[in-house]
């Protein structure tokens, strides 16, 4: 069928649903380009687990205990069960795979928002500011992470479906439902809350005889949990009522860090703005299922409401048993702050006159898409800095057997079963680092007279119900080597040699943002200064020599040594 664009309506639309592909397809092109077939931190957990599998032979009880053991305050069994079969196809653990089932989680998630919004029989138009709300960097953590990208994203894909499958009202499907449940819930350790979160879905409803089979397999899901249940060392309730609060609502309302990276009194305000309205509406969504007698809106938003039910539990539950030494917003929560915002405008939009509907929807177009312009300023050079850290790790391992992308403390603890699974093939590196122009440019290195590094020495501290503990940083920033980041294949490493056994560590830049303007005007996030940060208990005390690698995205390298020397 031929398009007719004299119609100004229909040509809208053809623009709004190619700027919502653009926006996804920048969001995949991203994440490929910043993806690494490597462990960082958490992701270890699925090395352990195959090197004890497939060490030696277990029984099935062994075997399920394995499966099942908590780790971290979870139960990680969708994740090793993905693990297993991924080694038993391949031969060994492949990371980049993991990061790519997170993301396309997401991509299901974001169907699903899409599918809810077609319900209200609007143009495509009035969903534009969702795409620029939910596929952006501020959740680089569930985007990048393997593990911790499936944990996250798992849940709230089994919990989408249970949405819609609870739709059906089928009662096959709602036994599968029941099913999916148990999946998130041993999946990590908000998955148990899709429970008290579908049972809304069905109170509304006033499915009582479904509810009261619900409530009975959330207990026999919960013992099971807790059944052995160990809790981790970074969780302590506690019942400080306004850190609480603040948590509850920053965790919600964490898209506003993007404007004030650092600051979360924009996060805890914009957050209490959500709850309040959509918590609201919640209320009025129940009176509306158990007393009114007019239900012919009851579905309208419902689908949306109950997944914001399962955002107030996770948030809930984080804010009362992490929220012991502040206000709890990172990046691997960030998810459920870009639904929080996405239901919002959606339900708004839908209770909205047309005339304001407009209104709203045009300024939520422009809100969301300078928060996605600023989401990538700040958080670009965030995941940049991880992607080389994984890089750099790839050559301190093979070269000092360590990762300098972790503590010091953590690496300690996994060198037991990380060293014998690499041994074994279980989990490997790239060969980056064995490309002839690395390895003939570090065997020639240049001299630099001319670069100097601003050197600033702090105290980090990592703090834990129980102990706290502190290591010195040492920061080194340089604006005087003209390297333009121009694609994330451009990379300036830092090369610090130790003079008394000649022994080199690679070290991760972080590039410093560029103002608003230029980058507009030069279409790359990145600018040619950057900062490095080096903890020093994961280095052998004595004298370095500073040096730096430069790595082209054309495949080129040189090696410059400098006069600098580092004193660790």
């Amino acid at each position: 069928m031929s398009l007719n664009f004299k119609n100004s309506k229909q040509l809208m639309r053809v623009l709004a649903a190619l700027l919502v592909g653009l926006v996804c397809l920048y969001h995949a092109y991203f994440v490929w380009n910043y993806s690494l077939d490597f462990p960082f931190q958490d992701d270890t957990l699925l090395v352990e687990f195959i090197g004890i599998v497939t060490a030696k032979k277990i029984t099935v009880m062994q075997f399920l205990q394995e499966l099942f053991k908590v780790a971290n305050d979870h139960r990680l069994v969708v994740p090793r069960l993905i693990a297993l079969i991924d080694f038993i196809i391949h031969g060994k653990l492949n990371f980049k795979t993991y990061i790519l089932i997170a993301n396309i989680n997401l991509g299901l998630i974001f169907l699903f928002l899409y599918r809810q919004f077609r319900k209200k029989n609007l143009s495509v138009v009035y969903f534009l500011p969702v795409p620029f709300f939910f596929f952006q960097p501020q959740m680089y953590e569930v985007s990048f992470w393997a593990l911790n990208g499936m944990q996250h994203t798992f849940v709230v894909t089994f919990f989408v479906l249970i949405i819609t499958l609870l739709e059906t009202r089928n009662n096959v499907l709602f036994w599968v439902a029941i099913f999916i449940a148990f999946c998130g819930t041993f999946t990590h350790g908000n998955g148990i809350l899709a429970f008290p979160a579908a049972f809304f879905m069905l109170l509304v409803q006033q499915r009582y005889k479904e509810a009261i089979g619900w409530i009975a397999a959330m207990g026999t899901c919960l013992g099971l949990y807790l059944w052995g249940y160990q809790s981790g060392q970074a969780a302590s309730p506690t019942f400080d009522f306004v850190k609480i609060l603040e948590s509850f609502c920053g965790f919600i309302g964490a898209n506003m860090m993007a404007f004030s990276h650092g600051e979360t009194t924009y996060a805890v305000a914009f957050g209490a703005i959500i709850v309040g309205s959509l918590g609201l509406t919640i209320l009025l969504k129940l009176k509306e299922g158990l007393f009114d007698k007019d239900k012919q809106r009851l579905n309208d938003n419902l689908g949306l409401l109950t997944l914001f039910c399962l955002i107030i539990c996770t948030a809930g539950v984080i804010s009362v048993v992490r929220s012991w030494h502040g206000i709890v917003i990172s990046s691997r929560f960030a998810l459920y702050a870009a639904l929080s915002s996405s239901i919002l405008y959606l339900v708004l939009i839908d209770y909205l006159k047309e005339s304001v509907r407009r209104l709203v929807a045009i300024t939520a177009v422009g809100f969301a898409s300078i928060f996605w312009f600023f989401s990538y300023c700040v958080y670009t050079p965030i995941v940049d800095n991880r992607y080389y850290g994984y890089r750099v790790d790839e050559y301190n391992w093979v070269h000092n057997n360590t990762m300098l992308c972790v503590s010091d403390g953590f690496m300690n603890n996994a060198k037991t079963f990380m060293t014998p699974t690499y041994k074994q093939g279980i989990w490997g590196l790239s060969d980056f680092w064995n490309q002839p122009a690395i390895v003939t440019a570090l065997a020639k290195p240049q001299w630099d007279t001319t670069s100097k590094f601003i050197k600033t020495v702090s105290v980090e501290e990592e703090k834990y119900p129980t102990f706290s503990a502190f290591r010195n940083i040492i920061e080194l920033r340089c604006d005087e080597i003209a390297v333009q980041k121009n694609s994330p294949q451009d990379a300036i490493f830092i090369v610090l040699t130790d003079n008394r056994t000649q022994k080199r560590y690679m070290v991760a830049t972080t590039a410093l943002t560029k103002a608003k303007k230029q980058i507009v005007k030069d279409g790359s996030f990145l600018g040619s200064s950057f900062t490095v940060f080096i903890r020093t208990p994961s280095f052998e005390k004595g004298l370095y020599q500073l040096g730096y690698l430069i790595n082209h995205a054309d495949g080129s390298s040189d090696y410059h040594l400098t006069k600098e020397m580092l004193t660790i």
